[in-house]
């Protein structure tokens, strides 16, 4: 399950996701796919964290 947060709102859940960290040779992007065009753009405070966090802590984090 992936939940994903934007200034500390949900935006996104969802399940059955690849995990791209099941192996040490893996390829991980953001912002782009191998048959897409690759994202133009800034992104800033990217967090990606192992594991849930509490409403508590995206709360704090989102300050």
């Amino acid at each position: 399950m992936i939940n994903v947060y934007v200034n500390g709102e949900k935006q996104f859940t969802g399940s059955n996701f690849h995990n791209a960290f099941s192996n040490k040779n893996a390829s991980f992007g953001l912002g782009v796919n191998y048959w897409d065009t690759p994202f133009k753009g800034e992104m800033d405070n990217l967090r990606v964290y192992c594991g849930a966090l509490t409403p508590r802590q995206l709360a704090e984090l989102s300050r």
